[in-house]
């Protein structure tokens, strides 16, 4: 996730001409550069269709022509203004979303953080009986962080039948070897997770390596671990069956969040103390306060909402905000205006199918009559909710903006507003 330090939040602050581009650069094909010239042809067509300027076209043609040299499948994400790319970025992954070929004042940045979702730092590893190899590898990367092979004890790794006592103490002398291995195997991932703090430990390869692996983790280990059942030493195994694996194990880890995200929200909506919100007002008002931890969009619902994208803080307003002339407003698609001021106060942000559409939900007021700009626990109403949601970190002084008066701001000491502080 960008934060309000990242190269990227730092590029969205300035309102301007935004052309958006995202687009699946995979030329795997029997004719990779006939691929690759119909693909930058979509590209530029669908920035001339969007009225993206001469210039800004000129830089993404450019941008295509240069070589990436990175495997297939890849994506490309790519911010341009005013002639000049401001953010690209690389994701060694096919497109999980539509491309995008858009341009307008507020940059597109939903088939991104869709992407991204899934974005975790992960340890792989593919255990047999005498060796293994571990690898540390961020999501969308190409080459691992760090990869190593662990060998262990080589003799008397197979079993046999000999019969007799003989057979019983062999055999149990290879089950003993197997598990020294696995252990020191063990070992080095548990250091690996103490250090690096991987999302994920995903184990794969021989069936009895994996479960003597997994049973000689330390719990902390063990509780990120999840086994692929697939073993590319084995012969006749394929590497792209244990990539699919991989990705499959990526794909739940990103399930788990939005789960989690959405279990939050139904509690701390559920509870009249101002932890959560639903509503595309309410969620606007978090924002301008630099109140929220997780922003929920369902960008389906949102997809015909505007709100105002402003050139500073509090960056995002509705339309009945009053603004005074010393601030410059245009108007946005909403999720793209969300999810621009969700970045720029260092706010998460989760896709989701937010239960907006049909389920009344309960949406927390401000007291009447508390003029100390705290949101309260205080006369919880039932709303419809429109795309967006929000859950709040536990900032205990929050910055109140006064839509009238944009440039006032006063600091108020405000009660704990959820449970947990944001890491």
């Amino acid at each position: 996730m960008a934060t309000s330090e990242s190269p990227l939040a730092s590029a969205l602050e300035p309102l301007g001409r935004w052309s958006s581009v995202y687009a699946d650069l995979s030329v795997d094909t029997g004719d990779p550069r006939r691929t690759a010239a119909l693909r930058a042809r979509a590209v530029v067509d669908g920035l001339r269709e969007a009225g993206a300027p001469d210039a800004d076209i000129a830089a993404v043609e450019s941008l295509l022509a240069e070589p990436t040299h990175l495997p297939s499948p890849t994506t490309l994400f790519a911010l341009v203004r005013d002639g000049e790319v401001v953010v690209r970025q690389f994701v060694e992954d096919a497109a999980v979303g539509p491309e995008v070929h858009t341009f307008g004042p507020v940059p597109d940045l939903v088939s991104l953080l869709t992407h991204l979702g899934r974005a975790a730092t992960y340890v792989l590893i593919e255990a047999e009986r005498g060796t293994a190899s571990v690898s540390l590898r961020r999501f969308g990367a190409a080459a691992p962080e760090l990869s190593t092979t662990i060998e262990g004890r080589q003799e008397d790794l197979t079993k046999v039948r000999a019969g007799g006592w003989s057979e019983i103490d062999y055999q149990h002398r290879t089950e003993e070897i197997w598990k020294q291995n696995e252990t020191e195997v063990a070992a080095f991932v548990d250091r690996l997770v103490l250090d690096r703090r991987p999302d994920l430990v995903i184990v794969s390869g021989d069936v009895r390596a994996r479960e003597l692996l997994v049973d000689a983790l330390s719990k902390e280990a063990r509780a990120l671990t999840t086994e692929i059942d697939e073993n590319a030493g084995a012969p006749g195994a394929s590497q792209q069956t244990l990539e699919a694996g991989v990705a499959a194990a990526l794909d739940t880890l990103a399930e788990n969040r939005r789960a989690a995200a959405l279990d939050r929200l139904r509690q701390f909506a559920g509870e009249a103390e101002g932890r959560a919100a639903v509503g595309l007002g309410s969620t606007v008002s978090a924002l301008q306060q630099a109140q929220v931890d997780t922003l929920l969009l369902d960008s389906r619902v949102l997809e015909d909402r505007t709100v105002l994208a402003l050139d500073e803080a509090p960056w995002v307003a509705t339309a009945s905000d009053a603004l005074s002339d010393g601030i410059e407003s245009v108007s946005s698609g909403a999720a793209q205006a969300l999810i621009r001021a969700a970045l720029l106060t260092d706010a998460d942000v989760v896709f989701v199918d937010v239960p907006v559409t049909a389920d009344e939900v309960l949406e927390v007021g401000d007291e009447p009559g508390d003029r100390s700009g705290c949101r309260s626990a205080a006369r919880p109403r039932r709303r419809r909710g429109g795309g967006a949601a929000l859950v709040v970190r536990a900032d205990a002084s929050v910055t109140t903006w006064h839509p009238g008066h944009p440039h006032h701001r006063e600091e108020r000491t405000c009660p704990p507003v959820t449970r947990s502080r944001r890491r």
